[in-house]
């Protein structure tokens, strides 16, 4: 290479670094995070290592928050029935794929939903299938609880039809207890418990492109971008009740057919 190629080269990788070297609007991110009814209390600081900028939209989350996010739906020793990511899928990277592209799902005003997009390659697996009704209630039921830190939302989880019980009521769930008839978490009772019965039956998952990400919208920027933090996603296809509408409790997956396999 002589002077001039050299030359030439390194003023290209300088119009480069010009060219990308826009830094992110930390200061306004943080002004909605502050003012944001949901995050205002939680502490957060972002930064560099926890913003991710892709398409059009700013997107919250440490690495190790899409880490711990992927592994609630990776399998192990104490995973719950449910469809699966692969382990070495890296869920941050394929995320900031599929919202290069407009959400699919709208219809609440809090909310950006991006719901069964195919990705390029296969995530995971889909371990959740449909029957009738009357089949899935019949199949053998388990029955999970997880503590639930989260006191000052209770009430309002509560209002929608989550299952949250206090000790007590958690023993009664995993004696076979109807859900119904468990007693509601109140203020004072000490530790929270959320309440998972689902059907189950002996089977494999089938290999899936599919992939849902749910996420709850924090601002909108000068710029025009949206500033999204993750709620929660998802290998897999949709569960739906009979009105098409998407069915987010667990709970109510049997009484619509729905059964997960186990092996």
């Amino acid at each position: 290479m002589n002077r001039k190629e050299f030359n030439l080269l390194v003023e290209g990788w300088r119009n480069f670094l010009n060219e990308n070297s826009e830094s992110l609007p930390l200061e306004e991110l943080q002004n909605l995070i502050d003012s944001h009814d949901f995050f205002n209390d939680k502490n957060i600081k972002v930064s560099d290592s926890n913003i991710h900028e892709s398409g059009e939209y700013y997107l919250l989350g440490t690495d190790e928050r899409f880490e711990h996010m992927k592994e609630r739906h990776t399998s192990g020793q104490n995973s719950k029935p449910g469809s699966k990511f692969f382990s070495k899928i890296n869920l941050l990277e394929i995320i900031k794929d599929i919202i290069k592209d407009s959400p699919n799902d709208t219809k609440d005003p809090t909310k950006l939903k991006w719901i069964e997009v195919e990705h390029k390659n296969n995530i995971g697996t889909e371990e959740i299938k449909k029957a009738s009704a009357k089949e899935a209630m019949a199949m053998k039921q388990m029955t999970f609880s997880e503590v639930f830190s989260n006191k000052k939302i209770i009430p309002m989880l509560q209002d929608k039809g989550k299952i949250i019980t206090n000790s007590e009521g958690e023993k009664s769930a995993k004696q076979g207890t109807d859900l119904s008839k468990l007693p509601k978490w109140k203020k004072g009772d000490g530790e929270a418990y959320m309440i998972e019965r689902i059907s189950v039956s002996s089977g494999e998952g089938e290999e899936t492109n599919k992939i849902s990400f749910i996420s709850r919208i924090v601002g909108k920027l000068l710029n025009g971008k949206i500033f999204i933090a993750p709620i929660t996603t998802f290998p897999g296809s949709d569960v739906k009740d009979e009105k098409g509408e998407s069915i987010t409790d667990r709970n109510k997956l049997s009484k619509h057919g729905y059964y997960f396999v186990t092996k």
